[in-house]
């Protein structure tokens, strides 16, 4: 493996098996052995105009054949084995945003983590059906800190999730061109939260993109049409534009404004459930353009 980078980084084109070397890619082409068509041509590593070496972390998907399967385990490892010498960013992810790579600029790039999780699966033993404990492997390559000459973009894992063993990668977005993670993180946090913090010595509980921020109660009902806590929403659903609902015990909307309460869960359980402390609160989303959870991710 590491021949093909020496002879993609002087330059030389050819091939090695199914890795094919190209002035500016690596690929990994598979050829049907029954008709030699290709079947499957997939962009490894690119590098861009202005010399930047980018690793596509996309994953592959729909292969559902023992043979494909095979194949697709080859190219896992391919591909995590580039993503762990590059920038790994998510190809289509880009594609999708209309963003050409060669005019990405990597701002950041993090180091690379391993994870282990405790996990129980039921097993068949002794003519029985048992719980089994056993540890699961997670790599991550890194966050990565972007800029696409108009906006700044971080890939990165849920920091709170990730203490849940729950693998939450995203991608989240904001204007300018923002230096560093830190500062990105801040920039995310909208100012209504970070002004209750600073007043009140306090941090706002997260889930995903939804910041929790503690209501006076009485003011709430005083100042908003309702005469009782019945009149709220039972299993009150709430998200940001297309994404994923999260789902309340108990909400309401009030001039545009969301109040919640009781337990916060993710309908396709990408967060832990998360259990809200006795009040309302006002659920207010991150500060990000957009906010993509990457299930294409290698890792």
């Amino acid at each position: 493996m590491e021949k093909i980078i020496n002879l993609f980084l002087n330059g030389k084109t050819g091939n090695i098996g199914n890795l094919y070397i190209f002035k500016n890619a690596i690929k990994y082409i598979r050829v049907d052995s029954y008709n030699l068509k290709i079947n499957h041509d997939y962009v490894l590593v690119y590098r861009t105009k202005n010399g930047n070496i980018f690793a596509n972390s996309s994953s592959l998907t729909g292969e559902k054949s023992f043979r494909a399967r095979n194949h697709v385990n080859d190219f896992e490892n391919h591909q995590r084995f580039f993503c762990e010498k590059f920038s790994a960013i998510p190809f289509n992810v880009f594609k999708e945003l209309n963003k050409n790579i060669n005019d990405l600029i990597v701002l950041d790039q993090g180091s690379q983590e391993n994870h282990v999780f405790n996990k129980i699966r039921e097993v068949w033993r002794d003519n029985k059906s048992i719980k089994e404990k056993y540890k699961e492997n997670f790599h991550f390559v890194g966050h990565t800190l972007i800029f696409d000459g108009e906006k700044t973009h971080l890939i990165d894992l849920d920091r709170i999730e990730i203490k849940n063993q729950i693998v939450n990668i995203f991608m989240a977005t904001l204007n300018g061109k923002i230096e560093s993670v830190d500062k990105f993180y801040n920039g995310l946090k909208p100012e209504i939260v970070k002004d209750y913090e600073l007043k009140n010595n306090y941090k706002c509980l997260r889930q995903g993109e939804w910041f929790f921020v503690p209501c006076n109660e009485n003011n709430v009902i005083d100042n908003f049409p309702i005469d009782n806590r019945d009149n709220w929403w039972r299993g009150f659903s709430f998200n940001v534009g297309d994404s994923t609902p999260n789902i309340a015990s108990n909400g309401i909307i009030l001039n545009d404004k969301i109040f919640v309460s009781g337990k916060i869960k993710h309908k396709n359980n990408e967060h832990k459930e998360l259990i809200l402390p006795k009040g309302i609160f006002q659920a207010i989303p991150n500060s990000s353009k957009s906010n993509l959870k990457l299930t294409g991710m290698v890792d």
